[in-house]
């Protein structure tokens, strides 16, 4: 339970990363009218994110996991700085924290007595999402997207990968500026995790200890648990 408690959490917040570091995609619609809203839609939330240093909100994560009916909720609050700095402080759900410092993604579960330190190059790849990071890699040369119905006062849009397996990625964003709501990732056996946010601040003054983690003394440190393609 503990591998796999680490391998969604990283998976979650990687997908998160890659949509705050690396938001450009190119439209590849059948429809021509949509391929144009959506190109609109990136366009301005690309402009918006440009102007984004740091990145705090309240989150609620939901993950249901396909085939055993399981599921777990979780909250807390999240904290990026770019490009690639991030910590995750859960209130709520299984005790655990996950801290990334530009090298690492520590991930701590106190009840387990564990830490999974993942490391972004080794355990993701050229081709993986945490190839996103500090926008090495566009979004562009592994998905599609399109705009789907959405609530008033939202734009709602789709991630479909190009080629092969992958996480489909369906994004919500406030009309009105483009902040994130709201992200829904479903992996290529059915599982998905379900990431909420509220009370979202931009640009604060985020203290360089927020992102730095130590292992406490006699606990276990597993490395590269997670390998997503």
């Amino acid at each position: 339970m503990g591998r796999a408690r680490a391998a969604t959490v990283a998976a979650g917040l990687l997908v998160l990363l890659a949509l705050l570091i690396s938001p450009v995609l190119a439209a590849n619609s059948a429809a021509a009218s949509d391929s144009a809203r959506a190109d609109r839609i990136w366009s301005s939330y690309e402009k918006h994110w440009e102007g984004v240093r740091s990145f705090s909100a309240d989150f609620r994560q939901h993950i249901d996991v396909a085939g055993i009916g399981g599921s777990v909720t979780s909250a807390g609050r999240l904290f990026f700085q770019k490009p690639d700095k991030l910590r995750w402080n859960y209130s709520e759900g299984p005790p655990q924290s996950v801290v990334g410092d530009g090298e690492y993604i520590w991930i701590h579960q106190p009840d387990l007595a564990q830490v999974y330190r993942v490391n972004y190059q080794s355990a993701f790849g050229s081709g993986g999402l945490v190839a996103l990071l500090a926008g090495r890699k566009g979004l562009e040369e592994r998905y599609d997207f399109s705009v789907l119905d959405s609530p008033t006062g939202s734009v709602r849009l789709r991630l479909t990968p190009r080629e092969g397996a992958g996480e489909v990625i369906e994004v919500s964003m406030r009309e009105r500026d483009f902040a994130l709501q709201k992200v829904v990732v479903t992996d290529p056996a059915g599982s998905t995790t379900t990431l909420e946010f509220k009370n979202v601040r931009h640009n604060m003054e985020l203290a360089g200890e927020l992102f730095v983690f130590t292992p406490p003394d006699g606990i276990d440190i597993i490395t590269d648990p997670v390998r997503t393609p």
